[in-house]
């Protein structure tokens, strides 16, 4: 089993040498090689060759996750109304888990605008505002700030039949259902809920076991080449978006350097 943890550029080339290696499985650092084409030749050239290829998102393992997702699928919080996730630190970088962990809960994303841009990371990985939606329609809202101000990785999920919002980069998840409103007779709002630790601490173990797992045919990968291609279309198609915005003037009110 090999570990790809080099720097994105030489991700390709790191990968197209482990085909040749009498490796049983890899497990890649995220994004895979931050060009689409590229990964989908690797995805593609795992797949002929029958070698697991692993992606770091490392959340896909978080048990909390898991158990949030299959409560969405079973339908205990019925359709997606919205959602806004709260972001800093590059669209690429740590926009990509937010795209990856929406996708893993409520299903493929597309990228329909990008507002605003600010460079609170590198030139080549801005932090974008952007509007993207569920198969069904639904917005999500990816709302960057400044991590020079302070990092943040947040989500509020607004459902038929209650609110989730994880917060503190994913370690605590408060779960709210709707009840009848103490203040206005004849109205639904939501109960206080409480907040509960996830299983964010444990999510690299559980990867490794996973892994483990899986080259024994004992387990699917929750995140594999597959899932982290299409978060990588959907980043290159923000990107792309996203060279129409102007960048925030140096200097401005509330604006980065770009």
């Amino acid at each position: 089993m090999a570990s790809v943890c080099t720097p994105v550029a030489a991700h390709e080339e790191t990968l197209e040498g482990l085909l040749d290696m009498p490796v049983c499985a890899v497990f890649c650092e995220k994004p895979l090689t931050g060009d689409v084409a590229a990964s989908r030749r690797m995805v593609e050239a795992f797949e002929a060759a029958g070698r697991p290829l692993a992606v770091n998102y490392f959340r896909r393992w978080d048990t909390s996750m898991s158990a949030l997702r299959r409560s969405i699928a079973e339908g205990a919080w019925g359709a997606v109304q919205s959602v806004a996730g709260h972001y800093t630190k590059g669209i690429i970088n740590c926009g990509s888990h937010m795209i990856d962990l929406l996708q893993f809960l409520i299903g493929p994303l597309a990228a329909e605008a990008v507002f605003r841009r600010r460079h609170d990371f590198t030139p080549e990985d801005p932090t974008l505002d952007a509007l993207l939606a569920t198969a069904d329609g639904a917005p999500v809202y990816l709302i960057g700030g400044d991590s020079r101000l302070f990092f943040t990785f947040e989500i509020d999920l607004m459902m038929e039949r209650g609110r989730v919002v994880i917060e503190d980069l994913g370690t605590v998840l408060r779960r709210r259902q709707v009840v009848a409103s103490p203040l206005y007779p004849g109205y639904q709002g939501l109960d206080r809920g409480e907040w509960v630790e996830t299983g964010f601490g444990q999510a690299m173990v559980r990867a490794v076991d996973n892994l483990h797992a899986h080259v024994n045919g004992k387990a699917d990968l929750p995140s594999d080449g597959r899932s982290a291609l299409a978060v990588e279309e959907v980043c290159a198609t923000l990107m792309e978006m996203a060279q129409a915005v102007a960048a925030p003037t140096p200097g401005a009110a509330g604006a980065s350097p770009a």
